[in-house]
């Protein structure tokens, strides 16, 4: 029974993982679009971008696997040992995924974006992140 429900999740994540792929020109969010006039380092600002959707994305993997595992370790197991090891290998890191949610919102994007185009200067955590796989080339 177990073998059969770890398969099918298997080979529904594998199918599914094609679809997340596509390119999406609809708005996944009510927040409006940065957008940037052609004065501002349109590259930073385009790093900065890719910057946060990518730690976003992390977070949701992250946090997504997270339940699942926990889940189906839960299921499975229910001695107390096992608990341990749920808190462990599920619990912490879908902490850590909804942290990193929460500090590379669209809002806080905006936010950063924002003070960019004013001040033409970055929080050194960010600065230190831009690495350059962001930059265009």
């Amino acid at each position: 029974m177990h073998k059969h429900l770890l398969v099918s999740a298997l080979l529904f994540g594998i199918s599914t993982s094609a679809f997340a792929q596509a390119q999406n020109t609809q708005p996944l969010t009510s927040t409006p679009i940065v957008t940037t006039s052609p004065a501002v380092s349109s590259d930073t600002v385009q790093a900065i971008h890719k910057l946060f959707k990518s730690h976003r994305t992390g977070g949701y993997i992250l946090t997504g696997g997270a339940v699942i595992f926990t889940r189906i370790a839960i299921s499975t197991v229910g001695t107390v040992p096992a608990g341990v090891f749920v808190v462990v290998f599920g619990g912490i890191p879908a902490v850590i995924g909804f942290g990193k949610i929460v500090r590379f919102s669209v809002s806080k994007e905006a936010k950063i974006v924002n003070d960019f185009e004013k001040n033409k200067t970055l929080p050194n955590a960010i600065r230190r992140r831009l690495k350059r796989k962001y930059f265009n080339n």
